[in-house]
């Protein structure tokens, strides 16, 4: 596809050499909605839309901007079965395989995968499929997040080294990290994620 005919979801890129961040908006999120590096595509019915993306690239306290010009042809008839294929597509490309995901954690995901598909087969519209899917993506992109903020802690007080430390403080550092987990685990979105 070029940007002058999107019909399906695609993957935008989040980063970038030297340490750059890529965040995006959409001007259109009822045709273009953004989930972390996700474009998840709904064709409006009876017209096509232009929809601007907007890339915000921040390194410290330096930010730009860049925008992208996007068509996305009105909702055809054909569309609803490839939205549903192409939403299964996204949610079976979750995988496991190099066990970065706790156990508690994969069977989460494995049930919101499951639960999202069981949506997305009901779903009448393609507006229904695309919000079945941001709902799993989000809450999978929080589960991620949670995951890498646990290891992003644990690797920072086990570069500490207990031995630069009385054992009464070593004791207390680990009651920090098991707390921060703790509110890590009840965290409602990722943005809470930075300060806990």
């Amino acid at each position: 596809e070029t940007a002058d005919s999107v019909t399906s979801n695609f993957t935008l890129p989040v980063s970038a050499d030297n340490n750059i961040v890529i965040s995006w908006t959409s001007s259109n999120s009822s045709v273009i909605a953004i989930s972390g590096s996700s474009a998840v595509v709904t064709p409006a019915e009876g017209q096509a839309s232009t929809v601007t993306l907007t890339a915000t690239f921040t390194k410290g306290n330096a930010t730009a901007t860049k925008s992208f010009e996007v068509t996305v042809p009105q909702a055809t008839e054909d569309g609803l079965a490839a939205a549903k294929d192409t939403a299964k597509n996204t949610l079976d490309g979750y995988n496991n395989d190099n066990e970065f995901y706790p156990a508690t954690e994969w069977e989460q995901i494995t049930s919101l995968i499951s639960e999202a598909k069981t949506e997305i087969d009901a779903a009448s519209t393609v507006a229904d499929v695309n919000a079945a899917l941001l709902k799993a993506t989000d809450a999978i992109a929080l589960l991620t997040a949670k995951v890498n903020a646990k290891n992003t802690l644990a690797e920072y007080a086990v570069a500490k080294g207990e031995s630069n430390y009385l054992s009464e403080q070593w004791t207390e550092i680990q009651t920090i990290v098991e707390s921060a987990r703790e509110s890590i685990d009840e965290a409602q979105s990722v943005e809470s994620l930075d300060s806990i």
